[in-house]
């Protein structure tokens, strides 16, 4: 157990720290995270009793992956919004555009 709070606890926890100040980017921390995952499969790939543990980091690397994603999507739905907006403005220019010429 006491990998698993090595794992959690500080590996995790300093890739995420390091993640949200800036110091590493999305696909730096989502290559460390699978490292991890890599060398704890390795060290105890001949365990039985790790395999509740090996689930319970894969849940956690998952969690990750969907904050990731979710935070993708925040990003795209912001830049669907300034492209809908510069569009809007793009049209009303031709339309003002268009009424002075006639």
């Amino acid at each position: 157990m006491q990998l698993k709070t090595l794992i959690q606890d500080s590996i995790i926890r300093s890739i995420n720290e390091n993640l949200s100040l800036g110091n590493i980017t999305q696909g730096d921390a989502r290559r460390l995270r699978s490292l991890t995952q890599k060398l704890y499969a390795h060290l105890y790939a001949h365990y039985e009793e790790m395999e509740e543990l090996n689930e319970m980091t894969d849940e956690s690397l998952l969690l990750e992956y969907d904050i990731i994603e979710m935070e993708h999507e925040a990003e795209l739905a912001k830049m669907d919004a300034i492209i809908s907006e510069k569009e809007i403005l793009y049209l009303k220019w031709i339309l003002l555009f268009r009424k002075r010429k006639v």
